[in-house]
């Protein structure tokens, strides 16, 4: 099978069975017809997908921009120079998240997302902030990112020292933050569509230009984007020779300044993980890392959390080869001295250390790159990508084949086979008495309050005034995170027992090419399970924080800042007092072991059958 119409046929008739025939066939056939049926409808949804968005995330200043320039060839020579279609330099450059996409038109042009009022108006007062007498010295404080900053002061049209003096003018920090404002003019940018022009043959000289403003915040009829839309023309680049490319996104560097104690949520960021999450049928993600500290932790972390058997081929790292740093690498006999003795040893040091933390990562999808020598060549990257699709499409087809043929034989088999009941009971042996552990609210309330310490006063603050959600932390999506976090804690040792016994069973020698393909079903379905439930955990006690955390308590918080020292610990006993009275109406014990039975039940783990 490798068609799509055929799968379809496939789905339609096993859901015929299903519906026409389930009371007259057994409750082990009934069962594995409707795992099936879900099983080879998720494949079909992969398989619609043949065109994906390229997706880059790293942090700032890793090299994530200069890779896709590279890879995809949008630099380019103007007179005696090169110049890079998107502005990179060292630091923060990009504004805001830039996707390019096929033009549609006779020419490039851009589509330009306003930033929404609410963010906006919080960039403003920290960038205000900044100008504070009391503030302005304090580094900690200055958590407004560079190149937002940079933007807002292009908007005033004023130079940092000319904005020091305007601060001095003014009477009171209230006149000051006006005067910016009305400096700004948001109301006369409302332009959101930018044409280019051909220049010298090519639309890439202006549309370099026009990015470069944009990006700056240099045309005063257009707002601070949110997001930048580039149609380009197949001058710049050529979407028609790289047909499994829908478009290519370059995310927003992810910034290290605010977050807490360690490098894990960082790349959690909430724009990341929508795509990770929600349109992850659509995407192939690629994380930039650096070859000294690769694998980043902060990678690391979110591979662990997001990688399953089924969607591994959708995960790339690329690690930037700078200078002479794979020579640099240690190895057991001292510096590696070559580059390709130095990239042999750091792959097998990544690969390791994903195996030591269950991410089944796919060897081939670790690539080094070094983008500026274009080394490898950037058609044999694209053409190992285009290998693994394809071959990820074969075994998808191949799978979807093989049910068929079970499929065919069943349905003139009636009788009731319990080739893996045994099995299935062992692994239900393997996780039956785990359990959330009583000390969860605990838990929960240190790891939070813990991601809490090492904010600058200033911003506790910002984050009370902001009602939690601010930019820079939003309070309720840090829950979320954590809740996720202690999910994992309690429960993914044994989600990887059932896998890795799962695995065991596919080897056994005596095994059919029917208990192959229920157990890869089964394997499929827990872990995209897992995943599912994990998530809608989340989302609950996202929502039911909310819920808990009314203006009451906002004001609360609010007015403890300039109270004296001790401001910190204060605001953090009324956020614990919160939190407790929440954990009263939704018992967090009994949602964590809920949403961990709901996996297990609906694997139907105690009475598992086969055909």
């Amino acid at each position: 099978m490798n068609d799509l119409s055929d799968l379809t046929v496939l789905i339609n008739d096993i859901g015929g069975q299903i519906s026409d025939n389930i009371g007259n066939i057994s409750e082990n056939k009934a069962y594995h017809y409707i795992e099936w049926h879900d099983f080879l409808k998720n494949i079909k949804i992969k398989l619609e997908h043949e065109k994906y968005k390229f997706v880059f995330i790293g942090q700032k200043g890793i090299g994530k921009t200069t890779t896709i320039l590279e890879l995809f060839g949008l630099s380019k020579k103007l007179g005696k120079k090169m110049e890079d279609l998107l502005t990179t330099a060292a630091g923060g450059t990009t504004t805001c998240e830039v996707e390019l996409l096929k033009s549609d038109r006779a020419n490039t042009y851009f589509e330009i997302e306003p930033i929404d009022d609410k963010l906006f108006n919080q960039y403003i007062d920290d960038f205000c902030n900044m100008y504070k007498d009391d503030l302005r010295n304090d580094n900690e404080n200055q958590y407004l990112p560079t190149e937002i900053a940079r933007s807002i002061r292009n908007m005033v049209g004023l130079k940092r020292t000319d904005i020091e003096n305007l601060y001095k003018d003014c009477k009171t920090f209230e006149e000051f933050k006006n005067e910016i404002v009305r400096r700004i003019n948001s109301q006369a940018r409302t332009e959101t569509v930018i044409n280019c022009e051909r220049k010298r043959g090519t639309f890439f000289e202006d549309c370099q230009d026009k990015f470069n403003k944009i990006n700056l915040c240099k045309i005063s009829t257009v707002m601070l984007p949110q997001k930048i839309k580039i149609f380009i023309t197949s001058d710049i680049f050529d979407f028609d020779q790289y047909p499994v490319i829908q478009s290519i996104i370059d995310t927003r560097g992810i910034d290290t300044v605010i977050s807490s104690n360690s490098d894990a949520n960082k790349m959690k960021r909430e724009d990341i993980l929508n795509y990770i999450d929600k349109e992850q049928e659509q995407c192939i993600f690629f994380f930039i890392d650096s070859i000294k500290p690769a694998p980043s932790q902060g990678i690391s972390e979110l591979l662990r959390s997001r990688i399953v058997n089924s969607n591994q081929f959708r995960f790339y790292v690329i690690i930037n080869v700078n200078g002479q740093e794979a020579e640099e690498v240690m190895t057991d006999d001292g510096k590696a001295g070559t580059v390709q003795v130095g990239i042999d040893y750091k792959k097998d040091d990544i690969m390791e250390k994903f195996r030591q933390l269950n991410i089944s990562f796919i060897e081939s999808n670790l690539l080094f790159y070094n983008a500026r020598l274009n080394t490898p060549a950037k058609d044999d990257i694209f053409l190992q990508i285009q290998n693994n699709l394809s071959l990820q499409r074969f075994d998808m087809f191949k799978t979807c084949e093989e049910i068929k043929k079970a499929f065919e034989r069943s349905r003139y088999d009636f009788e009731d086979n319990e080739y893996a009941l045994e099995n299935f009971e062992e692994l239900y042996k393997l996780v039956e008495n785990v359990r959330t552990p009583k000390d969860v609210l605990n838990k929960f309330l240190d790891v939070f309050i813990g991601e809490l310490q090492n904010i600058h006063p200033a911003r506790i603050a910002a984050i009370n005034r902001y009602a939690g959600n601010y930019y820079a932390f939003n309070f309720y999506h840090e829950i979320s995170l954590i809740v996720e976090t202690l999910f994992d804690e309690f429960f993914a040792s044994s989600k990887n027992i059932i896998i890795n016994k799962i695995n065991e069973f596919i080897k056994y020698r005596n095994i059919s090419e029917l208990d192959k393909i229920n157990y890869h079903v089964f394997w499929g379905k827990f872990e995209n399970d897992y995943i599912e439930y994990r998530n809608i955990l989340k989302e609950h006690i996202k929502d039911e924080v909310k819920e808990s955390f009314g203006e009451h308590t906002w004001e609360q918080a609010v007015a403890e800042y300039g109270q004296g020292s001790g401001y910190k610990g204060r605001v953090f006993e009324i956020y614990k007092k919160e939190l407790i009275l929440f954990s009263e109406r939704v018992n967090l014990k009994d949602g964590y072991n809920s949403a961990w039975n709901e996996i297990i039940t609906r694997n139907n783990l105690v009475k598992k059958k086969s055909l």
